[in-house]
């Protein structure tokens, strides 16, 4: 196939029909890229012992690589790799420990891009996880992120001049997107699948900047402002019905001394997939003030002993005020039924009902530390520094 990349093809035949197909390519290209793929397909007849009979396996496995030189270009990069294969393949099909073994497979590829002289990354990947026991399949397809670092647009070009107030204004941007895919091997590709899909973005946006009060006290306000998207989310409802169990007590010669009702549960939670759109936005603010003392000691004894001691005291304060929106889902989701509480919906809200969480509803911190910082410096009679 060319100076770069090779086909091979490999099959094995058995007498009672079974056999199997391999096909891999591999290709390199030096300084750019390298990797390679196969694909495995399998048809393997087995006895039924009890009757006699002829089942059949149709097994598969697809594996592909992929690398790129690090030197090739310095602003984007792929790299990674992609399995997937029928649950029962390795089982089937090795005789090693380690594969017959397996219980679980992963696969990433991952792609980051930045730009020459700009602000910006963006960063995407995709990852699969799947359980050889179960077939159980979970994927994020995508998970992508772009980022602009700080900024400061009222900045004088060039310099010079005493730097004013608002040059010291920094914007920061952040988006990420996630989309995740869960189900059984035997109907992962089908529209179900896809059509259960939970996709989410998450932006958030924050200004902050520097300024000096009092001559030597430097603080650092801040406010960001964050936004949620999910469009598809999870629906845990509780039927209220109590599981009720006969519980019987026994004399020492087996009699039957008592018999009570025993609750062993309060209700059953069913979850279901619901197509409809939920935002949720948080402003946080902030103010951090720090400084730094400073304090000098010298001793002149067989040489000259300076001793430093710097104080850095800092104290922090960020509020984040309730979400209403949040509150407003907990009430529809336990407005579903007309008995069920809201708290016995709220553990699982935040736990695993949307595909990017948000901040509990209301906030409040202060935070404050005092670093210390001893330094010693000698110098020999010869002014050497030691």
């Amino acid at each position: 196939m060319g100076p770069y990349a090779n086909l091979s093809i490999l099959t094995d035949i058995y007498t009672r029909g079974s056999y199997r197909v391999s096909i891999r390519s591999d290709y390199n290209r030096r300084y750019r890229f390298s990797g390679g793929g196969e694909i495995t397909w399998t048809d393997l007849g087995r006895e039924v012992p009890e009757t006699g009979e002829i089942e059949r396996d149709r097994l598969f496995k697809v594996i592909y690589t992929h690398r790129q030189d690090p030197k090739a270009n310095p602003y984007h990069n792929i790299s990674g790799r992609i399995q997937f294969e029928s649950s029962a393949f390795s089982r089937l099909n090795y005789y090693d420990a380690n594969n017959v073994l397996a219980n679980t497979i992963s696969s990433s590829m991952n792609y980051r891009r930045t730009w020459l002289g700009k602000p910006y990354q963006f960063t995407a990947a995709l990852t699969q996880s799947q359980n050889l026991r179960s077939g159980q399949i979970d994927m994020t397809l995508p998970e992508a992120s772009f980022v602009v670092q700080r900024l400061q647009p009222f900045k004088r070009k060039g310099g010079g001049g005493q730097e004013k107030w608002f040059e010291r204004i920094g914007l920061t941007y952040s988006a990420n997107l996630i989309s995740r895919l869960s189900g059984p091997d035997s109907t992962f590709f089908t529209q179900e699948t896809f059509r259960k899909a939970r996709p989410g973005i998450r932006q958030m946006a924050s200004i902050n900047s520097n300024f000096n009060v009092l001559k030597y006290v430097n603080v650092v306000p801040s406010v960001s402002y964050t936004e949620v998207w999910n469009y598809n989310t999870l629906r845990r409802e509780n039927d209220m019905v109590p599981v009720v169990k006969k519980d019987t007590t026994f004399n020492a010669d087996g009699s039957i001394f008592a018999i009570s009702d025993d609750t062993t549960s309060f209700g059953t939670l069913t979850t279901r997939y619901v197509s409809d759109f939920q935002t949720y936005r948080q402003v946080a603010r902030g103010v951090n003030l720090n400084t730094a003392v400073f304090g000098t000691i010298r001793f002149s004894r067989d040489g000259c002993v300076v001793l430093r001691h710097t104080l850095k005291p800092n104290v922090g304060f960020n509020y984040t005020p309730g979400n209403e929106s949040a509150s407003g889902l907990r009430n529809m989701l336990a407005g579903q039924h007309p008995i069920t509480p809201i708290s016995s919906v709220t553990p699982f809200l935040m736990a695993d009902l949307l595909v990017l969480r948000h901040t509990p509803p209301g906030a409040m911190s202060l935070n404050y530390s005092l670093n210390n910082i001893f330094e010693a410096k000698y110098f020999g009679h010869e002014d050497e520094y030691q």
